[in-house]
């Protein structure tokens, strides 16, 4: 895959906790969610694209990657996501995040409802990204809201499935992620997809694919851990939008 946007299920036990662990370079991803006027969304996507052409004319080293949502509360909104970053990125952005913002404040503005920004850590060591991805073209995204305390006892349970995943060669793509604004103690699994087929289940459940590797005993503890953390789940799909994305490469 070119650019991620910004799963994880136990032994709570760990040489080193991996949310103890300082977040790698580019782990810091930030999104924008832009939901347009009623009646304005071609005004809006037009206006956009003329913002990513000032990127282009500015030469700007940041990617921008447009998604669209697909279902849930937020149909037909757009998250804008620039990934790969570290907390430093926001400081040296300068001269060209102020002007950033002054383009995107004139041209897109008084064309939206609303506009929110948050800021996500990508956990890449509980996350299954093969190399040599292809540009995912759907992501289903499933948010997990834990308890307070449970994120270490989720975070290692995940880690833990993962391995036995990928063992397995089983499920599709996944990057696990936390939200550092907003509400707390989110982590979030960003399930990477080709296209809409591939959206089709598994003839292999999870559990049955864990159980290959681990065994039963082992699997039923993993389950308990990932049900007993969570206070609420939900899930929503987003479409890729291309023709709204910008990368500094030009692919």
């Amino acid at each position: 895959m070119k650019r991620t946007v910004c799963l994880i299920l136990g032994t709570a036990v760990l040489s080193l906790p991996l949310l103890a662990q300082p977040e790698p370079p580019g782990a810091i991803a930030k999104i924008y969610t832009l939901k347009p006027k009623p009646g304005m969304e071609d005004a809006f996507e037009k206006a956009y694209k003329q913002h990513l052409q000032w990127h282009r004319d500015q030469n700007d080293t940041w990617n921008w990657d447009a998604w669209q949502y697909e279902s849930g509360d937020r149909l037909g909104q757009y998250a804008i996501v620039t990934s790969g970053h570290q907390w430093a990125d926001f400081d040296n952005r300068g001269e060209m995040g102020r002007a950033d913002e002054a383009d995107a404040n004139q041209r897109l503005r008084p064309l939206l409802e609303s506009v929110t920004a948050d800021w996500s850590l990508a956990h890449y060591q509980m996350s299954r990204l093969p190399a040599g991805m292809p540009q995912a073209q759907v992501v289903r995204v499933t948010e997990y809201h834990l308890h307070p305390g449970k994120d270490l006892d989720f975070a290692a349970a995940i880690s833990k499935a993962n391995e036995a995943l990928t063992k397995a060669n089983w499920g599709q793509p996944v990057l696990w992620t936390q939200a550092l604004t907003g509400t707390t103690g989110v982590f979030s699994a960003v399930e990477f997809h080709e296209n809409w087929a591939s959206l089709q289940p598994a003839e292999t459940s999870v559990l049955q694919a864990l159980e290959e590797v681990l065994g039963h005993a082992e699997t039923s503890r993993l389950a308990e851990t990932f049900w007993s953390c969570q206070k609420s789940s939900q899930s929503y799909i987003l479409r890729y939008r291309a023709d709204l994305s910008y990368s500094p490469s030009g692919e």
